[in-house]
């Protein structure tokens, strides 16, 4: 079963990974050394990059909830296609 705990905290740790990164852009670009078309870049991956986590907490959690056992390896669309025989 999954530790919604872990799980969150762990995505809660990413999330401020992120943010320290971006921290660290904003200060560059304050002292020159950035382009605003260089923050953008940071902050538009950084953006993906949250909501991909966030898609896959999610998903862990549905599969969960849906097939009572944890998702295999980050394949939880295949798996629930297997397992429920939906095409």
């Amino acid at each position: 079963m999954i530790k919604l705990r872990d799980k969150s905290e762990s995505f809660v740790s990413q999330v401020f990974r992120f943010r320290n990164c971006c921290a660290r852009i904003e200060s560059q670009y304050a002292q020159g050394g950035l382009r605003v078309t260089d923050v953008e870049l940071v902050y538009a991956s950084s953006f993906l990059s949250v909501c991909a986590l966030w898609e896959g907490l999610l998903e862990e959690m549905l599969f969960e909830a849906v097939c009572g056992k944890k998702a295999r390896s980050g394949k939880t669309g295949e798996s629930l296609k297997l397992e429920s025989g939906i095409s």
